[in-house]
């Protein structure tokens, strides 16, 4: 997957975050929606299903700014 973030234990050891960029009507960054997670018990499964949740909001909250692309 594109489009993405990933942080494993970059500020605290044993948590991870997912953040993908939220772009205006030009296609420009506006800003960003992270989430971070403990990861113990993290899959390869479970941090594509986060991925993917992260993204899809991303793309929400752009589209909302006026951002048409893919």
């Amino acid at each position: 997957m594109k489009g993405h973030g990933i942080s494993h234990s970059e500020r605290t050891e044993g948590t991870c975050s997912v953040a993908v960029p939220i772009l205006n009507h030009f296609g420009e960054v506006h800003g960003a929606v992270s989430i971070g997670f403990v990861s113990f018990n993290l899959t390869d499964e479970r941090l594509d299903f986060l991925i993917k949740n992260v993204m899809e909001t991303g793309n929400r909250v752009s589209a909302k700014l006026g951002y048409r692309g893919t």
